[in-house]
């Protein structure tokens, strides 16, 4: 008996998917520089509400446009944005603390590896070995009709999708999120 029209198109939709995935892998690679972050030392308890992702795979990616507010929308103009970051890196730690092994890329629009070691030092509640990784300067540019390249800010919301099908094989939970979004 043939297959149905809808699983037919399910799996032509799935092919296609996973060759626009391949292609984006080999047309672009994400500069990412990873670093291991060795586990803390010590037993990691084991409770029933965290038994059951013990050992889940999970990429977690931060989109970052600048270290520093920029739009107002009821912040303090030109403040620092690390403790924003902080507390969502912190919010990945809790992950690693219940035994998940945990990636966490910053895609930042600044200048991030200047403060990798300040990032890193929030990742201490790591009960298992994490990776964090930074690509910076990752915004687009556009090469306008002068020949001039300009940055597209807004486009760096799409540059998790490079690290996502960079990492694909390695991981079996993606989560890709900007920095004015909190982790609750």
């Amino acid at each position: 008996q043939p297959p149905s029209p809808l699983l037919c198109r399910m799996l032509s939709r799935c092919f296609l998917v996973s060759c626009f995935l391949a292609a984006a892998v080999t047309a672009a690679r994400p500069p990412m520089r990873w670093t291991v972050v060795p586990a803390r030392t010590g037993s990691a308890s084991v409770s029933e509400e965290t038994a059951d992702v013990r050992g889940l795979r999970v990429l977690h990616v931060i989109t970052s446009l600048s270290d520093k507010n920029t739009l107002g929308r009821g912040t303090v103009k030109h403040s620092s944005r690390m403790p924003v970051l902080n507390y969502l890196i912190r919010a990945v730690a809790q992950m690693c603390a219940a035994g998940m092994k945990v990636s966490l890329a910053l895609v930042a629009g600044w200048r991030a590896e200047a403060r990798r070691a300040e990032l890193v030092s929030k990742l201490d509640k790591c009960t298992v070995d994490a990776r964090f990784g930074i690509w910076e300067n990752a915004v687009p540019m556009r090469l306008d009709d002068d020949g001039t390249r300009r940055p597209v800010a807004r486009s760096l919301a799409q540059q998790h999708r490079f690290v996502v099908a960079q990492e694909l094989e390695h991981h079996d939970l993606f989560s890709c999120w900007e920095d004015d979004m909190r982790i609750t």
